[in-house]
Protein backbone atom coordinates (compact mmCIF):
# COMPACT_ATOMS: atom_id res chain seq x y z
CA UNK A 1 0.00 0.00 0.00
CA UNK A 2 1.05 3.66 -0.52
CA UNK A 3 2.33 5.91 2.24
CA UNK A 4 -0.98 7.77 2.26
CA UNK A 5 -2.99 4.59 2.78
CA UNK A 6 -0.65 3.66 5.65
CA UNK A 7 -1.21 7.07 7.21
CA UNK A 8 -4.99 6.79 6.91
CA UNK A 9 -4.96 3.31 8.45
CA UNK A 10 -2.84 4.63 11.32
CA UNK A 11 -5.36 7.39 12.01
CA UNK A 12 -8.25 4.93 11.84
CA UNK A 13 -6.68 2.48 14.30
CA UNK A 14 -5.74 5.27 16.71
CA UNK A 15 -9.31 6.61 16.72
CA UNK A 16 -10.62 3.10 17.40
CA UNK A 17 -8.63 3.02 20.66
CA UNK A 18 -10.37 6.09 22.05
CA UNK A 19 -12.93 5.79 24.82
CA UNK A 20 -16.44 7.21 24.17
CA UNK A 21 -15.74 10.38 26.17
CA UNK A 22 -12.33 11.17 24.58
CA UNK A 23 -11.93 14.00 22.09
CA UNK A 24 -9.78 13.95 18.94
CA UNK A 25 -9.29 15.94 15.75
CA UNK A 26 -7.53 15.31 12.42
CA UNK A 27 -5.63 18.05 10.57
CA UNK A 28 -4.51 17.40 6.98
CA UNK A 29 -1.82 19.71 5.63
CA UNK A 30 0.07 20.27 2.42
CA UNK A 31 0.41 23.89 1.30
CA UNK A 32 -2.96 24.45 2.97
CA UNK A 33 -4.37 23.15 6.23
CA UNK A 34 -7.84 21.73 6.84
CA UNK A 35 -9.42 20.13 9.93
CA UNK A 36 -11.23 16.84 9.25
CA UNK A 37 -12.76 17.40 11.84
CA UNK A 38 -11.92 19.80 14.67
CA UNK A 39 -11.45 18.10 18.07
CA UNK A 40 -14.69 16.47 19.21
CA UNK A 41 -15.99 13.21 20.68
CA UNK A 42 -15.39 10.59 17.99
CA UNK A 43 -18.39 8.27 17.60
CA UNK A 44 -17.87 4.78 16.06
CA UNK A 45 -19.37 5.82 12.72
CA UNK A 46 -17.05 8.88 12.59
CA UNK A 47 -13.98 6.66 12.09
CA UNK A 48 -15.14 5.38 8.71
CA UNK A 49 -16.26 8.85 7.62
CA UNK A 50 -12.89 10.39 8.55
CA UNK A 51 -10.95 7.61 6.80
CA UNK A 52 -13.11 7.94 3.67
CA UNK A 53 -12.62 11.71 3.71
CA UNK A 54 -8.84 11.39 4.00
CA UNK A 55 -8.63 8.85 1.16
CA UNK A 56 -10.54 11.24 -1.10
CA UNK A 57 -7.88 13.98 -0.77
CA UNK A 58 -5.93 14.99 -3.86
CA UNK A 59 -2.44 13.57 -4.29
CA UNK A 60 0.88 15.42 -4.23
CA UNK A 61 0.87 15.73 -8.02
CA UNK A 62 -1.70 18.51 -7.72
CA UNK A 63 0.71 20.72 -5.81
CA UNK A 64 3.95 22.45 -6.71
CA UNK A 65 7.14 20.42 -6.99
CA UNK A 66 9.57 20.31 -4.13
CA UNK A 67 8.76 20.57 -0.42
CA UNK A 68 4.97 20.86 -0.44
CA UNK A 69 4.16 20.27 3.25
CA UNK A 70 3.98 23.18 5.69
CA UNK A 71 4.83 21.18 8.82
CA UNK A 72 5.65 24.22 10.95
CA UNK A 73 2.36 25.94 10.20
CA UNK A 74 0.36 22.73 10.74
CA UNK A 75 1.92 21.97 14.13
CA UNK A 76 1.53 25.58 15.21
CA UNK A 77 -2.19 25.52 14.33
CA UNK A 78 -2.62 22.15 16.10
CA UNK A 79 -1.08 23.66 19.23
CA UNK A 80 -3.38 26.69 18.99
CA UNK A 81 -6.41 24.39 19.03
CA UNK A 82 -4.99 22.02 21.68
CA UNK A 83 -4.32 24.92 24.05
CA UNK A 84 -8.03 25.76 23.99
CA UNK A 85 -9.04 22.20 24.91
CA UNK A 86 -9.99 21.50 28.54
CA UNK A 87 -8.73 17.91 28.51
CA UNK A 88 -6.36 16.82 31.27
CA UNK A 89 -3.88 15.20 28.83
CA UNK A 90 -3.15 16.42 25.30
CA UNK A 91 -1.05 14.65 22.66
CA UNK A 92 -0.29 15.85 19.12
CA UNK A 93 0.84 13.13 16.67
CA UNK A 94 2.58 14.43 13.51
CA UNK A 95 2.99 12.19 10.46
CA UNK A 96 5.01 13.43 7.47
CA UNK A 97 7.03 12.01 4.57
CA UNK A 98 9.64 14.72 4.10
CA UNK A 99 11.21 18.00 5.13
CA UNK A 100 9.37 21.21 5.87
CA UNK A 101 8.54 23.90 3.34
CA UNK A 102 10.76 26.97 3.36
CA UNK A 103 9.42 30.05 5.10
CA UNK A 104 7.96 32.50 2.54
CA UNK A 105 9.85 35.37 4.17
CA UNK A 106 13.17 33.52 4.11
CA UNK A 107 13.34 33.18 7.90
CA UNK A 108 14.87 30.11 9.53
CA UNK A 109 12.16 27.94 11.08
CA UNK A 110 13.07 26.64 14.50
CA UNK A 111 10.89 23.59 15.09
CA UNK A 112 12.33 23.19 18.57
CA UNK A 113 10.43 26.33 19.55
CA UNK A 114 7.20 24.45 18.84
CA UNK A 115 8.29 21.61 21.13
CA UNK A 116 9.21 24.06 23.91
CA UNK A 117 5.86 25.82 23.50
CA UNK A 118 4.02 22.48 23.73
CA UNK A 119 5.90 21.41 26.87
CA UNK A 120 5.15 24.76 28.52
CA UNK A 121 1.42 24.05 28.01
CA UNK A 122 1.61 20.40 29.10
CA UNK A 123 1.22 19.06 25.55
CA UNK A 124 3.29 16.16 24.17
CA UNK A 125 4.25 15.87 20.49
CA UNK A 126 4.96 12.51 18.83
CA UNK A 127 6.67 12.96 15.44
CA UNK A 128 6.73 10.16 12.84
CA UNK A 129 8.44 10.29 9.48
CA UNK A 130 7.84 7.60 6.85
CA UNK A 131 9.14 7.04 3.33
CA UNK A 132 12.39 7.23 1.41
CA UNK A 133 12.64 10.96 2.09
CA UNK A 134 14.61 10.01 5.21
CA UNK A 135 17.20 7.75 3.48
CA UNK A 136 20.69 9.01 2.73
CA UNK A 137 22.80 11.98 3.75
CA UNK A 138 21.58 14.57 1.27
CA UNK A 139 20.91 18.05 2.75
CA UNK A 140 17.15 17.71 2.37
CA UNK A 141 17.25 14.27 4.07
CA UNK A 142 19.22 15.60 7.04
CA UNK A 143 16.79 18.53 7.25
CA UNK A 144 13.83 16.13 7.31
CA UNK A 145 15.36 14.09 10.14
CA UNK A 146 16.10 17.26 12.14
CA UNK A 147 12.45 18.31 11.83
CA UNK A 148 11.30 15.00 13.35
CA UNK A 149 13.88 15.14 16.15
CA UNK A 150 13.19 18.79 17.01
CA UNK A 151 9.40 18.45 17.04
CA UNK A 152 9.31 15.51 19.49
CA UNK A 153 8.94 16.64 23.09
CA UNK A 154 10.89 13.56 24.23
CA UNK A 155 13.66 11.65 22.39
CA UNK A 156 11.59 8.45 22.39
CA UNK A 157 8.74 10.33 20.67
CA UNK A 158 10.79 10.78 17.47
CA UNK A 159 10.17 7.87 15.05
CA UNK A 160 11.48 7.37 11.50
CA UNK A 161 10.31 4.53 9.23
CA UNK A 162 12.30 4.78 6.01
CA UNK A 163 11.65 1.32 4.57
CA UNK A 164 8.52 -0.60 3.62
CA UNK A 165 8.66 -2.96 6.59
CA UNK A 166 9.02 -0.26 9.25
CA UNK A 167 6.47 1.96 7.46
CA UNK A 168 3.83 -0.69 8.03
CA UNK A 169 4.37 -0.23 11.77
CA UNK A 170 3.08 3.35 11.60
CA UNK A 171 -0.39 2.33 12.86
CA UNK A 172 1.28 0.71 15.89
CA UNK A 173 3.10 3.95 16.68
CA UNK A 174 -0.18 5.86 16.50
CA UNK A 175 -1.86 3.37 18.82
CA UNK A 176 1.08 3.57 21.24
CA UNK A 177 0.64 7.35 21.32
CA UNK A 178 -2.98 6.88 22.42
CA UNK A 179 -1.93 4.39 25.12
CA UNK A 180 0.74 6.85 26.29
CA UNK A 181 -2.00 9.49 26.63
CA UNK A 182 -4.03 7.15 28.85
CA UNK A 183 -0.99 6.43 31.05
CA UNK A 184 -0.22 10.14 31.25
CA UNK A 185 -3.83 10.77 32.26
CA UNK A 186 -3.58 8.23 35.09
CA UNK A 187 -0.33 9.82 36.26
CA UNK A 188 -1.91 13.29 36.15
CA UNK A 189 -4.90 12.15 38.19
CA UNK A 190 -2.60 10.58 40.79
CA UNK A 191 -0.55 13.79 40.98
CA UNK A 192 -3.70 15.87 41.50
CA UNK A 193 -4.91 13.50 44.18
CA UNK A 194 -1.58 13.78 46.04
CA UNK A 195 -1.79 17.58 45.88
CA UNK A 196 -5.39 17.51 47.07
CA UNK A 197 -4.42 15.43 50.10
CA UNK A 198 -1.65 17.89 50.98
CA UNK A 199 -4.01 20.87 51.01
CA UNK A 200 -5.59 21.78 54.36
CA UNK A 201 -9.20 20.81 54.83
CA UNK A 202 -11.43 23.78 54.07
CA UNK A 203 -14.66 24.38 55.90
CA UNK A 204 -17.50 24.01 53.39
CA UNK A 205 -19.55 27.08 52.66
CA UNK A 206 -23.12 27.45 53.80
CA UNK A 207 -25.07 25.15 51.46
CA UNK A 208 -28.35 27.02 51.93
CA UNK A 209 -30.03 28.31 48.76
CA UNK A 210 -31.62 31.67 48.22
CA UNK A 211 -35.21 30.49 47.75
CA UNK A 212 -37.82 33.02 46.68
CA UNK A 213 -41.53 32.55 47.32
CA UNK A 214 -44.26 34.02 45.18
CA UNK A 215 -45.98 33.23 41.88
CA UNK A 216 -43.45 32.98 39.03
CA UNK A 217 -44.91 32.60 35.53
CA UNK A 218 -42.91 30.31 33.22
CA UNK A 219 -41.66 31.31 29.78
CA UNK A 220 -40.24 28.99 27.11
CA UNK A 221 -37.20 29.60 24.90
CA UNK A 222 -36.55 28.08 21.44
CA UNK A 223 -34.28 25.54 23.15
CA UNK A 224 -37.12 24.55 25.45
CA UNK A 225 -39.55 24.28 22.53
CA UNK A 226 -37.19 21.90 20.74
CA UNK A 227 -36.36 19.93 23.90
CA UNK A 228 -39.92 19.55 25.19
CA UNK A 229 -41.70 19.30 21.84
CA UNK A 230 -44.07 22.17 22.68
CA UNK A 231 -44.82 25.15 20.47
CA UNK A 232 -45.89 27.43 23.28
CA UNK A 233 -47.05 27.47 26.88
CA UNK A 234 -50.75 27.71 27.74
CA UNK A 235 -52.40 31.03 28.56
CA UNK A 236 -52.18 32.00 31.32
CA UNK A 237 -48.78 30.28 31.77
CA UNK A 238 -48.32 27.93 34.75
CA UNK A 239 -46.68 29.50 37.79
CA UNK A 240 -44.20 28.16 40.31
CA UNK A 241 -44.62 28.99 44.00
CA UNK A 242 -40.94 28.60 44.96
CA UNK A 243 -37.80 29.35 43.00
CA UNK A 244 -34.09 28.97 43.85
CA UNK A 245 -32.20 32.04 42.69
CA UNK A 246 -29.34 30.97 40.38
CA UNK A 247 -27.29 32.12 37.40
CA UNK A 248 -26.94 30.45 34.00
CA UNK A 249 -23.48 29.15 33.15
CA UNK A 250 -21.93 30.28 29.89
CA UNK A 251 -21.89 26.76 28.40
CA UNK A 252 -25.48 25.97 29.45
CA UNK A 253 -28.68 26.54 27.48
CA UNK A 254 -31.89 27.97 28.93
CA UNK A 255 -35.01 25.87 28.27
CA UNK A 256 -37.55 27.41 30.67
CA UNK A 257 -37.32 30.80 32.33
CA UNK A 258 -39.56 33.30 34.07
CA UNK A 259 -41.50 36.28 32.82
CA UNK A 260 -39.61 39.60 33.04
CA UNK A 261 -39.55 41.03 36.51
CA UNK A 262 -40.60 37.80 38.24
CA UNK A 263 -37.23 36.11 38.62
CA UNK A 264 -35.59 38.66 40.87
CA UNK A 265 -32.32 40.37 40.02
CA UNK A 266 -30.53 37.11 39.10
CA UNK A 267 -30.88 35.54 35.69
CA UNK A 268 -34.30 33.84 35.68
CA UNK A 269 -33.51 30.15 35.21
CA UNK A 270 -36.26 27.55 35.66
CA UNK A 271 -34.85 24.67 33.56
CA UNK A 272 -31.33 24.67 32.06
CA UNK A 273 -29.46 21.94 30.19
CA UNK A 274 -25.79 21.45 29.36
CA UNK A 275 -23.56 18.85 27.74
CA UNK A 276 -19.86 18.05 27.32
CA UNK A 277 -18.88 15.14 25.11
CA UNK A 278 -21.37 12.39 25.81
CA UNK A 279 -22.16 13.71 29.30
CA UNK A 280 -25.39 15.65 29.87
CA UNK A 281 -26.85 17.55 32.81
CA UNK A 282 -30.11 19.32 33.58
CA UNK A 283 -30.98 21.73 36.41
CA UNK A 284 -34.51 22.39 37.70
CA UNK A 285 -34.65 25.49 39.90
CA UNK A 286 -37.62 24.44 42.04
CA UNK A 287 -38.88 21.52 44.10
CA UNK A 288 -41.06 18.62 43.00
CA UNK A 289 -43.66 18.89 45.78
CA UNK A 290 -47.03 20.62 45.21
CA UNK A 291 -46.08 23.43 47.59
CA UNK A 292 -43.24 24.37 45.20
CA UNK A 293 -44.75 23.47 41.82
CA UNK A 294 -48.02 25.35 42.26
CA UNK A 295 -49.92 25.52 38.95
CA UNK A 296 -47.25 23.38 37.28
CA UNK A 297 -48.36 20.34 39.29
CA UNK A 298 -51.83 20.50 37.70
CA UNK A 299 -50.48 21.32 34.23
CA UNK A 300 -51.41 18.49 31.85
CA UNK A 301 -48.04 18.74 30.05
CA UNK A 302 -45.99 18.41 33.26
CA UNK A 303 -45.50 14.60 32.84
CA UNK A 304 -44.37 15.21 29.27
CA UNK A 305 -41.80 17.74 30.46
CA UNK A 306 -40.36 15.15 32.86
CA UNK A 307 -40.31 12.48 30.14
CA UNK A 308 -38.51 14.70 27.63
CA UNK A 309 -35.98 15.77 30.25
CA UNK A 310 -35.21 12.09 30.91
CA UNK A 311 -34.82 11.53 27.19
CA UNK A 312 -32.24 14.30 27.03
CA UNK A 313 -30.28 12.91 29.99
CA UNK A 314 -30.24 9.34 28.64
CA UNK A 315 -27.04 8.43 26.69
CA UNK A 316 -27.66 8.38 22.98
CA UNK A 317 -26.63 4.69 22.75
CA UNK A 318 -29.57 3.71 25.01
CA UNK A 319 -33.19 3.54 23.83
CA UNK A 320 -35.24 6.56 24.69
CA UNK A 321 -37.27 6.03 27.85
CA UNK A 322 -41.05 6.06 28.09
CA UNK A 323 -43.06 6.66 31.25
CA UNK A 324 -46.01 4.49 32.27
CA UNK A 325 -49.05 6.37 33.60
CA UNK A 326 -52.41 5.20 34.95
CA UNK A 327 -52.62 1.37 35.09
CA UNK A 328 -55.99 -0.36 35.45
CA UNK A 329 -57.61 -3.54 34.19
CA UNK A 330 -59.16 -1.41 31.46
CA UNK A 331 -55.80 -0.28 30.05
CA UNK A 332 -52.38 1.24 30.72
CA UNK A 333 -51.48 4.84 29.77
CA UNK A 334 -48.15 5.66 28.09
CA UNK A 335 -47.09 9.28 28.43
CA UNK A 336 -45.14 9.35 25.14
CA UNK A 337 -45.59 6.18 23.04
CA UNK A 338 -43.61 5.51 19.85
CA UNK A 339 -45.53 5.26 16.61
CA UNK A 340 -45.03 1.89 14.93
CA UNK A 341 -43.88 0.11 18.10
CA UNK A 342 -45.48 -3.13 19.30
CA UNK A 343 -46.39 -3.79 22.93
CA UNK A 344 -46.96 -6.83 25.16
CA UNK A 345 -47.96 -7.35 28.76
CA UNK A 346 -46.01 -10.05 30.62
CA UNK A 347 -47.76 -11.68 33.57
CA UNK A 348 -47.37 -14.93 35.51
CA UNK A 349 -49.57 -16.62 32.89
CA UNK A 350 -47.39 -15.50 29.95
CA UNK A 351 -47.27 -12.63 27.44
CA UNK A 352 -50.36 -10.95 26.07
CA UNK A 353 -50.33 -8.75 22.95
CA UNK A 354 -51.57 -5.20 23.55
CA UNK A 355 -53.08 -2.60 21.24
CA UNK A 356 -52.24 1.11 21.40
CA UNK A 357 -55.36 3.30 21.25
CA UNK A 358 -55.29 7.01 22.06
CA UNK A 359 -52.14 6.68 24.15
CA UNK A 360 -53.45 3.66 26.11
CA UNK A 361 -52.45 0.01 25.92
CA UNK A 362 -55.61 -2.11 25.90
CA UNK A 363 -56.31 -5.81 25.44
CA UNK A 364 -57.62 -6.97 22.07
CA UNK A 365 -60.61 -8.50 23.85
CA UNK A 366 -62.06 -8.04 27.32
CA UNK A 367 -60.33 -6.74 30.42
CA UNK A 368 -56.84 -7.30 31.81
CA UNK A 369 -56.34 -9.44 34.89
CA UNK A 370 -55.54 -7.84 38.23
CA UNK A 371 -52.04 -8.20 39.62
CA UNK A 372 -48.39 -7.44 38.81
CA UNK A 373 -47.20 -7.25 35.20
CA UNK A 374 -44.41 -5.89 32.97
CA UNK A 375 -44.91 -3.65 29.93
CA UNK A 376 -42.72 -4.74 26.98
CA UNK A 377 -42.00 -2.57 23.95
CA UNK A 378 -40.59 -3.82 20.62
CA UNK A 379 -39.26 -1.60 17.85
CA UNK A 380 -37.94 -3.66 14.97
CA UNK A 381 -36.02 -6.62 16.41
CA UNK A 382 -35.24 -4.88 19.73
CA UNK A 383 -37.37 -5.62 22.80
CA UNK A 384 -37.12 -3.91 26.16
CA UNK A 385 -39.09 -3.72 29.42
CA UNK A 386 -40.57 -0.26 30.00
CA UNK A 387 -41.44 -0.90 33.62
CA UNK A 388 -43.46 -2.77 36.23
CA UNK A 389 -47.15 -2.01 36.79
CA UNK A 390 -49.85 -3.18 39.19
CA UNK A 391 -53.21 -3.59 37.51
CA UNK A 392 -56.24 -2.81 39.66
CA UNK A 393 -59.87 -1.96 38.99
CA UNK A 394 -59.31 1.66 40.05
CA UNK A 395 -56.02 3.45 39.48
CA UNK A 396 -54.11 4.56 42.56
CA UNK A 397 -53.66 8.28 43.05
CA UNK A 398 -49.88 8.08 42.72
CA UNK A 399 -50.14 6.15 39.43
CA UNK A 400 -51.03 9.43 37.73
CA UNK A 401 -47.33 10.43 38.10
CA UNK A 402 -48.31 14.02 38.92
CA UNK A 403 -49.42 15.79 42.06
CA UNK A 404 -53.06 16.89 42.38
CA UNK A 405 -53.38 20.10 44.32
CA UNK A 406 -57.21 20.22 44.30
CA UNK A 407 -58.64 16.89 43.04
CA UNK A 408 -62.19 17.09 41.74
CA UNK A 409 -65.20 15.55 43.47
CA UNK A 410 -63.51 15.39 46.88
CA UNK A 411 -66.08 15.40 49.75
CA UNK A 412 -65.28 18.13 52.29
CA UNK A 413 -64.58 17.00 55.85
CA UNK A 414 -67.41 17.40 58.39
CA UNK A 415 -67.32 17.27 62.19
CA UNK A 416 -69.20 14.29 63.71
CA UNK A 417 -69.34 12.31 66.98
CA UNK A 418 -66.99 9.36 67.31
CA UNK A 419 -68.52 5.97 66.67
CA UNK A 420 -68.46 3.46 69.56
CA UNK A 421 -68.43 -0.19 68.65
CA UNK A 422 -70.45 -2.43 71.09
CA UNK A 423 -69.71 -6.16 71.19
CA UNK A 424 -72.34 -8.65 72.44
CA UNK A 425 -71.31 -12.14 73.61
CA UNK A 426 -73.29 -14.83 75.62
CA UNK A 427 -72.16 -14.89 79.34
CA UNK A 428 -73.78 -18.22 80.51
CA UNK A 429 -70.60 -20.28 80.56
CA UNK A 430 -68.50 -17.70 82.46
CA UNK A 431 -71.25 -17.28 85.10
CA UNK A 432 -71.48 -21.04 85.72
CA UNK A 433 -67.70 -21.25 86.17
CA UNK A 434 -67.76 -18.38 88.67
CA UNK A 435 -70.63 -19.97 90.69
CA UNK A 436 -68.80 -23.32 90.87
CA UNK A 437 -65.65 -21.66 92.25
CA UNK A 438 -67.65 -19.84 94.95
CA UNK A 439 -69.38 -23.06 96.13
CA UNK A 440 -66.02 -24.84 96.33
CA UNK A 441 -64.48 -22.10 98.50
CA UNK A 442 -67.39 -21.83 101.02
CA UNK A 443 -66.41 -24.90 103.24
CA UNK A 444 -62.84 -23.64 103.43
CA UNK A 445 -64.05 -20.21 104.57
CA UNK A 446 -66.20 -21.76 107.35
CA UNK A 447 -63.27 -23.88 108.64
CA UNK A 448 -61.06 -20.78 108.91
CA UNK A 449 -63.74 -18.96 110.92
CA UNK A 450 -64.14 -21.81 113.46
CA UNK A 451 -60.42 -22.07 114.17
CA UNK A 452 -60.06 -18.35 114.55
Amino acid sequence: STRWHIAVEAVKQALAKLDPWDRAGVLSFTLKREWRPLPKVIAPFDRELIARDLLSLKGDRNFEAGFNTDIYGAVSEALDVAEQEKSAVKVVVVLTDGADKDDPGGKVRNHRELAMRAMAKGINIVALGIGDGFIGEAPEVRAARRVIQNLATKPEFAKIANDAESARSAPVIFVNAVEFAYKAYDDEMQRRERERQKRPVETPKDPRLDVLEGRFALTMTPVGSQLLGLRELPEPPPRLLKYARCQLRQEAALALGFAPGEGGEAQPVALAVSSFGLGRAAFWASGLDPSSLGDVAAWLEWPRLAAQALRYLTPREDPQPRLVGRATTGGISLLDPIEGARYWLRTAQGEQAMELKDGRLVAHEGQLEEGAAEVIEALGVERRVLGDVWLSREARLDSLQRAQVEPERRTPLQARAPEVTVRYQPAVAPMLWALAVMLALMPLERLIRRRS
